[in-house]
């Protein structure tokens, strides 16, 4: 799986006239690159060893612990808007600079959040059917 990093610039030029350019340029998705070498089991050794793995060692492997809105978007598999609304209303842990657009996750606040938010399936046994 591969995903695509678009740069897109415009230069505008006297009298009006602008230039606009795109280049695209593909990489290999990181998660999926995280999961190949998880399953040659070469990241997360000492946490699988110790038996403290809550199944987001591939995560905490392959981003860096202050994630941007584009990486939180990737990761959560979400729209960049949709990740800056849930920031601004308090629906994801997020940190600004005074003065500052640009919002700041921790990955680990994140990863707490996913946890915190776990849907669980009803048990079957306690419904009421009929």
């Amino acid at each position: 799986m591969l995903f695509t990093l678009t740069f897109r610039y415009r230069l505008t030029l006297g009298g009006g006239v602008s230039w606009t350019s795109c280049h695209r340029h593909n990489y290999p998705a990181p998660a999926l690159l995280a999961q190949r070498v998880e399953t040659r089991g070469l990241v997360g050794y000492a946490s699988r060893m110790s038996g403290m793995s809550d199944g987001y060692d591939a995560v905490r492997e392959t981003y860096p612990a202050i994630l941007t809105t584009a990486q939180v978007a990737e990761m959560l598999d979400l729209n960049v808007r949709t990740v800056l609304n849930m920031a601004g209303d308090g629906r994801l842990p997020a940190s600004r600079l005074t003065g500052s657009r640009k919002f700041h996750f921790s990955r680990d606040q994140i990863i707490e959040t996913l946890k915190a938010n776990t849907v669980v399936p009803p048990d079957p046994a306690r419904t009421t059917g009929g």
